[in-house]
């Protein structure tokens, strides 16, 4: 596998992950919005619980393949016990 290919299965599996949390964010927020006192401001399920699928997080510098081959080179020095 490449790291190209590595990356998207990746990506699909946050995407599956965030699609199975939707709903339970959204009965959370339906019952949290159902007994908010009168004038206080709504809560949307984003604010519940933020999902990959939003859009609104930051994505995660990816490591590089030299970094990788470093680190692994590294660590392959260290004795672990």
């Amino acid at each position: 596998m490449t790291w190209e290919e590595i990356d998207t299965a990746c990506r699909g599996y946050e995407v599956r992950e965030a699609k199975r949390k939707e709903l339970d964010r959204f009965n959370a927020s339906i019952l949290i919005n159902a007994n908010r006192r009168r004038g206080s401001k709504a809560v949307r399920p984003q604010d519940i619980m933020p999902l990959i699928t939003d859009g609104r997080g930051k994505r995660v510098e990816l490591m590089t393949k030299e970094e990788y081959e470093k680190a692994k080179e590294m660590f392959s020095k260290v004795k672990w016990q």
